[in-house]
């Protein structure tokens, strides 16, 4: 290619990066071949942020390793196999040690002036695709995405972040109607199995769809509870997936050895480095493996500060820092009202199970837990599924306590609340949930019990309804997925 104004300019470095960044320029079919198959429901999301006339961004956000790079690639493949011109998709990994010396505006110029030079993305009708991997390693990136949108750019874009920080807290006002964020949560369990749901599930309503049950859902025939645990256990980030047959207990603990360097350890010392500027980033390695040790359970924010000689303030912020991570979650107490509900103790949850195995770096003991571990770990599942599912949907999930009176979940819906209570079997205490019915009636009828291997019973009246607890997670994925 000839020397263009860009090149003259001193940026030759750059336009070489971006080359190697978009082998599709030139072997598109080569390139192609070498992607996973598979894909997430999000790639329909991402593809129709490229295809649509909605001009707004859209934003993955998501831990690291979770595969976000992998959807924004499996985008690609699309756009290429409906006859995107190759050379209108772009691609701008901003943690390349070239790209990172340069404003984000600068590289968007050398973007348009490469791309314009073979006759595209000269107007709207005819935009750039494109991709910014790591978009928050950019200096005043937000004011660059408003700016596109603002003034009509001719560009497409989707993003990837592994940390919110940047996003949430500060960069509200420039996203505000220019771009939507979109959680990308490691996989649920029918990501997990390859499981899509049955013809016949056609509600968007988690309480219709539970009490429709078993019968129609393929997973509980044949599957035994050591395999949902195992499945579980490794399942959330795809790289670290094993064939379950040929699982041993050496490999469960090297594969969290990894999760726990490249996915805790990087969410720490690299991203929240880098966005928050963390004085004591020790502190929140600390915080995270007292969090591992209480999972499932109330923060005490008094006890917890006190063992890290910091402030409850202080606390509140690296709860938040690690929260922006999708490390870990918090869920608040069920209340009447929001004051009411912020006031009360919250608990702690992690995006996945094997992430506080990694954390902890328990290793073979992982893979024999025992009986109040093993429901520690399936609470946690739950609630993972559940969470999920109530941010796509817009809704909100909580516990409930009062007293010596709990439940485990409260999952508010577009048809009303449902409670869902995490058994250890068919005896498993119905104390919780009879005590939430008797302070709120509107949960008569939509009382759930689950548990691995549970039969499948729909609500009675004052009787709480059973469903197998794989069952419930695959629910929850599929209305998750619908929802995007």
């Amino acid at each position: 290619m000839a020397d263009t104004p860009t090149m003259a300019a001193g940026l030759a470095p750059v336009v070489e990066a971006l080359r190697w960044q978009t082998p599709w320029h030139e072997d598109a079919p080569g390139w192609v071949a070498t992607l996973p198959t598979v894909e997430r429901a999000i790639v329909s999301t991402s593809h129709a942020t490229m295809t649509s006339d909605d001009r707004r961004g859209m934003l993955i956000v998501g831990p690291r390793r979770v595969g976000k790079t992998v959807v924004m690639q499996q985008t690609v493949r699309r756009l290429l196999a409906e006859g995107r011109n190759p050379r209108s998709i772009w691609w701008l990994r901003l943690d390349h040690p070239e790209l990172r010396l340069r404003s984000l505006g600068e590289l968007l110029g050398v973007v348009l002036e490469q791309a314009r030079a073979v006759g595209v993305g000269a107007t709207t009708r005819d935009p750039i695709a494109l991709f910014l991997d790591e978009v928050t390693r950019a200096q005043d990136w937000d004011l660059w995405l408003k700016t596109i949108y603002d003034d009509a750019w001719p560009v497409q874009v989707v993003a990837t972040s592994s940390a919110t920080s940047m996003l949430r807290r500060f960069r509200t006002e420039s996203g505000a109607g220019r771009w939507r964020e979109v959680d990308l949560p490691p996989w649920m369990l029918h990501e997990q199995e390859s499981l899509g749901p049955p013809e016949a599930f056609a509600t968007d309503d988690v309480h219709e769809a539970l009490c429709e049950g078993s019968p129609e859902f393929p997973f509980v025939a044949g599957v035994s509870e050591p395999h949902l645990y195992g499945s579980l256990l490794t399942s959330g980030f795809p790289g670290y997936v094993l064939d379950l047959e040929g699982r041993r207990e050496r490999a469960i603990g090297d594969i969290h050895a990894r999760m726990r360097d490249e996915v805790v350890t990087n969410a720490i010392y690299k991203d929240l480095l880098l966005h928050v500027g963390i004085r004591n980033p020790e502190d929140l390695e600390r915080l995270l493996l007292i969090l591992a040790d209480q999972w499932t359970g109330l923060v005490s924010p008094q006890k917890i500060a006190s063992s890290l000689e910091i402030t409850t303030p202080t606390l509140s912020t690296y709860l938040a820092h690690l929260e922006s991570t999708h490390l870990v979650f918090q869920i608040p107490n069920y209340g009447g009202g929001e004051e009411r509900t912020q006031r009360r103790g919250k608990k702690i949850f992690f995006a996945d199970c094997g992430l506080r195995h990694a954390v902890l770096q328990r290793g073979s003991k992982a893979m024999s837990p025992d009986a109040q571990e093993r429901g520690r770990f399936y609470e946690n599942a739950v609630a993972a599924h559940l969470q999920t599912l109530a941010v796509r949907t817009g809704r909100r999930l909580y516990h409930w306590r009062e007293g010596k009176d709990e439940v485990d979940f409260v999952l508010d819906t577009a048809t009303g609340p449902i409670a869902v209570e995490v058994a250890s079997g068919p005896n498993h205490t119905r104390r919780g949930l009879a005590a939430l019915l008797r302070k709120r009636p509107e949960f008569r009828g939509r009382q759930w019990l689950t548990w691995p291997g549970a039969p499948h019973r729909a609500p009675n009246g004052d009787a709480p309804g059973s469903i197998n607890l794989a069952d419930l997670l695959l629910v929850a994925g599929w209305l998750a997925d619908r929802a995007l």
